[in-house]
C-alpha cells in the first residue's frame, strides 16, 4: 500500500510539472500576441504623432513656411502635403520591410 501511495505520488508530480509546463508556455504565446499587437500600435503612432504636430501647428492661423504675404497660391501648402506623403510612405515602407505592419 506504501508503495503504491508513492508511486501515485511520483505520477501526480509528474502530472502537476507536466500542467505547469503547458501553461507556461500558454503564457509565453500569449505575451507574444500582445507584444506584435503593441508593436503595430507603436509603428503607426510613429507615423501618426509627427503628422499630427505639423497639422496641429500650422493649423492654427500661422503663416506655412516660404509663404508670401501678398500671394494667395497654394503652393507652400501642396509642399507641406507633398512632404507629408513622403514621410508616409517611407514610413510605411521601412515599417513593412521589417514587419512592423
Amino acid at each position: 500500500m506504501a508503495e503504491n501511495l508513492s508511486i501515485a505520488n511520483d505520477i501526480l508530480g509528474n502530472v502537476e510539472s507536466m500542467y505547469m509546463g503547458q501553461l507556461s508556455m500558454m503564457m509565453t504565446e500569449s505575451s507574444n500576441k500582445v507584444n506584435d499587437v503593441m508593436k503595430k500600435f507603436s509603428s503607426m503612432s510613429t507615423i501618426v504623432l509627427p503628422l499630427t504636430l505639423v497639422s496641429g501647428i500650422w493649423g492654427m492661423n500661422m503663416k506655412v513656411p516660404f509663404e508670401s504675404s501678398d500671394s494667395s497660391t497654394l503652393k507652400p501648402f501642396g509642399i507641406l502635403m507633398g512632404l507629408m506623403g513622403v514621410y508616409i510612405t517611407a514610413l510605411v515602407i521601412l515599417f513593412k520591410k521589417f514587419n512592423y505592419l
